[in-house]
C-alpha cells in the first residue's frame, strides 16, 4: 500500500495565495511583504483580538475592510500586503486568514525551490534531530526541504511527517524505516508515526 505524506492547503488558498505571490513578484516587495505577514502572525498568536475579529461574522464586510485598511495604515504594511488584505474582506475570506498566511508561505518555499516539511511531535525537537529529518527527506524526495517544527501534545509518542503535497510512495518505504531507526537512536521517543494514507 502506498504510503502519502500530504500537506493540507485548500485549493482556494493556493489560488488566492498563488495570485498573491505573483504580485509580489511582479511588484520586487517579496521582503518587505515577508516581513509584513511575519508581523501578521505574531498578531494573531498575540492574544485573541485579530483572531477574533477576522472570525467574526457579526461585523459587516464593509467595517472589515476599514479596520483592516486601519490596520494595515499603522503596521506601515506594503501596499500589495494591504491590497491582499482587503481583497480578503471584501471576498468575505478573512475568516480563512491564517490558512491564506500558510498557503503563501508554501508557494514562496515552492518558489524558492524548497520544499516544505512540517514535523509535529509532542516535545521540541534538538537541531540534530531536525537535521537528521531533513537529510534523508532530501534524499528521499531528491530536493531541498525546509524543516517547520510544531508541538503538538495530544501525540502519544514518536512524530508526524507531511511534505507538502509531495506522495511518497512504497518504494521508499525503507528509506524511511531508515530515518525511524535514526531517530529512534537519538531520543527517547518510542518511534515515529508517519501520516499515511491511500493514494487519491
Amino acid at each position: 500500500m502506498p504510503l502519502s505524506v500530504t500537506h493540507q492547503i485548500s485549493p482556494i488558498a493556493r489560488r488566492y495565495a498563488t495570485a498573491f505571490f505573483d504580485v509580489i513578484l511582479d511588484k520586487k516587495a517579496d521582503k518587505a511583504v515577508a516581513s509584513d505577514i511575519d508581523s501578521l502572525k505574531a498578531m494573531y498568536e498575540d492574544g485573541d483580538v485579530l483572531s477574533n475579529f477576522v472570525k467574526n461574522r457579526m461585523i459587516s464586510r464593509d467595517d472589515k475592510i476599514q479596520v483592516i485598511d486601519a490596520i494595515a495604515k499603522k503596521a506601515k504594511f506594503h501596499e500589495v500586503t494591504a491590497n491582499f488584505l482587503k481583497i480578503l474582506a471584501s471576498n468575505n475570506r478573512l475568516s480563512q486568514l491564517m490558512e491564506m498566511i500558510h498557503a503563501y508561505d508554501v508557494v514562496r518555499d515552492e518558489h524558492q525551490g524548497n520544499t516544505v516539511v512540517k514535523v509535529l511531535s509532542p516535545f521540541p525537537l534538538k537541531k540534530e534531530q531536525e537535521k537528521v529529518i531533513k537529510g534523508e527527506l532530501d534524499k528521499v524526495l531528491g530536493m531541498n526541504t525546509k524543516i517547520v517544527s510544531c508541538i503538538d501534545k495530544t501525540l502519544l509518542g514518536g512524530i508526524i511527517i507531511t511534505v507538502g503535497s509531495t506522495m511518497i510512495d512504497g518504494s521508499v518505504r525503507g528509506q524511511l524505516e531508515g530515518l525511524t531507526r535514526k531517530m529512534i537512536s537519538q531520543s527517547d521517543v518510542a518511534g515515529i508515526e508517519y501520516l499515511k494514507e491511500k493514494a487519491s
